[in-house]
């Protein structure tokens, strides 16, 4: 996009209406008619009231800047603008392939990909230029032939984020197969912004694959928060809190839900400089832990940010009872004591 500012227009040909800015002044500044003279007898009357409202014969500075305005606006709302619009994208001559991430870890920023496609499909169904669509997380078994733009819109439209994260290694043999048969003529991926190892070498296999032909990567979406390794100890319920390296929040909150979705605690985390792992710690009796059937990352709309608890988390309450007294004098003896080792993690003794 050339100029310095992130903005685009979908008819600019209506900005041409601008230069008609300088005629509506002109007109806005016209003397209305000068009215017709009648004599009416009792003019002598009426010459005696007051004059209460008085009528200008040029409109204020004011409210001619006002129209003016009103009327650039309305000028600049009919060429369709559009903020950030999508670069000019070299399309080639051939099919131009689509890969978008749609694993758990585009959840985040989903809206803000579809919408990048939407916009670039529609480049190519008004060039009239096959499209190849892929989502790296349906990994080899979806279609990989080319399609009319059209029928790539409608399958995106149907494309949601996956539950698991993206399978670009799989993906990437049956691109190859497809490539031998249709080689493409330009190639988009749409990242997730895991600038990983995996991801740089799946965009070195692209361009392999492109033999020539450009690629382009579409990143700089944010990646959501991760839950993993939940504990339910004696003294708190403890969840490990992930952040991607290029994420730059250290602090969010986690929150813990029963079944009917009621928070049942929460706690603010910070992750300290430099650390993409913390923990959080949900302090309560453990007849309230025992209650909890989700653990999520507060405002995260991504699998990954959420842990379920089933009863195989929950602490139980537990009685030993034994009839011989030598238990407290040689404990190492005792079968009750190997038993609370045993029980100590999982229950209450």
């Amino acid at each position: 996009m050339a100029g310095f500012l992130p903005l685009a227009f979908a008819t600019p040909w209506l900005l041409g209406a601008l230069l008609l800015l300088p005629a509506i002044w002109w007109l806005l500044r016209l003397t209305p008619p000068r009215p017709q003279e009648v004599d009416f007898p009792p003019t002598r009357l009426l010459l005696d009231i007051d004059k209460h409202e008085e009528t200008h014969q040029r409109s204020p500075w004011w409210l001619t800047l006002l129209r003016l305005t009103l009327a650039a606006l309305l000028i600049l709302a009919l060429a369709g603008p559009i903020w950030r619009p999508a670069k000019e994208v070299a399309t080639g001559d051939g099919t131009m392939w689509m890969l978008m991430d749609n694993g758990w870890t585009s959840a985040r920023d989903w809206t803000t990909q579809v919408e990048t496609a939407e916009r670039l499909l529609s480049l190519a169904e008004a060039a009239g230029q096959p499209v190849l669509l892929a989502a790296t997380a349906d990994g080899p078994g979806q279609p990989l032939t080319p399609t009319d733009a059209t029928t790539a819109l409608e399958r995106l439209r149907a494309l949601e984020p996956r539950a698991w994260a993206a399978k670009r290694s799989e993906l990437t043999t049956a691109l190859r197969k497809s490539a031998a048969t249709v080689r493409p003529g330009a190639v988009v991926w749409l990242s997730d912004g895991t600038q990983s190892a995996e991801g740089t070498s799946f965009q070195t296999d692209l361009a392999n694959i492109a033999a020539g032909s450009p690629v382009t990567v579409y990143s700089g979406t944010e990646t959501p928060f991760a839950l993993k390794a939940i504990s339910n100890d004696a003294d708190a319920l403890t969840v490990s809190v992930l952040r991607h390296p290029d994420n730059d929040r250290n602090a969010l909150t986690v929150r813990a839900l029963d079944l009917r979705g009621l928070v049942l605690g929460q706690t603010d985390v910070i992750f300290d400089a430099g650390s993409h792992l913390t923990e959080a710690r949900f302090e309560m009796p453990s007849e309230l832990r025992n209650d909890i059937a989700r653990v999520e990352v507060a405002g995260e709309n991504a699998a990954g940010a959420v842990q379920l608890v089933d009863d195989s988390w929950r602490r139980r309450s537990v009685g030993l009872l034994s009839g011989q007294s030598g238990d407290l004098a040689q404990p190492l003896l005792s079968p009750l004591y190997y038993l609370q080792r045993a029980l100590g993690p999982f229950s209450d003794i």
